[in-house]
């Protein structure tokens, strides 16, 4: 099923921006934010480029900021520059990730046209998760062109990690 609010976080791994292979066990410890989207070719992108804006927020609490889109290494690596984000950029193009937290949009054809190698993508979603994993607050948008944004997110940051 979908994740919930105190759920623990499942461990996943995803090739980032540089094609390494990332495992989420390096992010026990610290809390996280993980923000799933669509693709960086979608002009809803700007959420992420708005995140940049909580940079310091993130660096006083400790916070480790992961993305997880449907692009592949080189696309993210090539638009990484749209925004100053200091991120760990996942490329999850077969959806692992993305169904491991229970994210898949369900809708018929939720697939990216200019992308017929992915057959579906994330229902837009970002996850505050504790240093131990639990899941602490997340906001999804079945509406993948509403997004929360830096104002909302640093509310939940105050909230529960301050």
């Amino acid at each position: 099923g979908t994740i919930q609010v105190g759920d623990t976080m499942p461990s996943f791994s995803a090739p980032d921006d540089t094609g390494q292979l990332f495992d989420s066990e390096r992010l026990r410890g610290n809390p996280v934010l993980i923000k799933f989207f669509r693709a960086h070719g979608d002009p809803t992108v700007s959420p992420i480029a708005a995140m940049d804006e909580l940079e310091d927020e993130f660096r006083k609490r400790d916070i480790h900021l992961v993305t997880v889109s449907t692009d592949r290494p080189e696309t993210i690596r090539q638009r990484r520059g749209a925004h100053g984000l200091d991120a760990r950029m996942l490329s999850d193009r077969n959806l692992v990730v993305t169904d491991a937290f229970g994210l898949r949009n369900q809708l018929l054809h939720s697939g990216d046209p200019r992308d017929p190698e992915v057959e579906a993508l994330p229902v837009p979603t970002t996850l505050l998760v504790d240093s131990g994993g639990k899941v602490l607050w997340m906001d999804r948008s079945e509406n993948y062109q509403k997004r929360s944004g830096p104002e909302v997110v640093l509310a939940a940051m105050q909230r529960y990690l301050d």
